[in-house]
C-alpha cells in the first residue's frame, strides 16, 4: 500500500534475524553506539554520533534493567557534572567554549568515574 513501503523493508531486515552472522553484526553495531565509559569516553562518542548524523539533541536513560537507584543517580550526577557543562559550551551543540572538561567531580565515596548508559 502506498506509503507503508517502508514496512516491507524493516520485515525484510528482521527475517535476516535468523541469520546469526547477521545477527551479531546488529548487535555489535546496537552495542557500540550506547553512550558509556568514563566522561571523556561519553564525549567522544557524542562527538562521533553528532559528526554522523548531526543529532542535535539527546534523550539518556540511567535506570535500567536491575540497576539500583544509587548507581544510576550517580551516573545521572557524573554526567551532569562532567559531559553536559562540556556540551553546553561545546560550538557544535550551540556552546562558545571548545571542549574542555570541568575539573571537579561528584563521584560518591567508593564509585569509579564511570557509567553506563547514557
Amino acid at each position: 500500500m502506498k506509503g507503508y513501503e517502508a514496512y516491507g523493508k524493516v520485515g525484510k531486515t528482521y527475517a535476516k534475524m535468523k541469520d546469526e552472522n547477521f545477527r551479531q553484526k546488529a548487535t555489535d553495531f546496537y552495542v557500540s553506539i550506547q553512550i558509556t565509559g568514563t566522561p571523556d569516553d561519553c564525549l567522544q562518542k557524542i562527538e562521533d554520533l553528532h559528526r554522523l548524523t548531526g543529532v542535535g539533541h539527546l534523550v539518556t536513560e540511567f535506570s535500567f534493567g536491575g540497576l539500583p537507584h544509587a548507581q544510576a543517580e550517580t551516573s545521572m550526577r557524573l554526567f551532569a557534572d562532567r559531559v553536559l557543562p562540556t556540551l553546553q559550551r561545546d560550538p557544535a551543540f550551540g556552546g562558545k567554549v571548545v571542549r574542555k572538561l570541568p575539573a571537579r567531580s561528584t563521584r560518591a565515596a567508593g564509585s569509579e568515574d564511570v557509567f553506563a548508559p547514557a
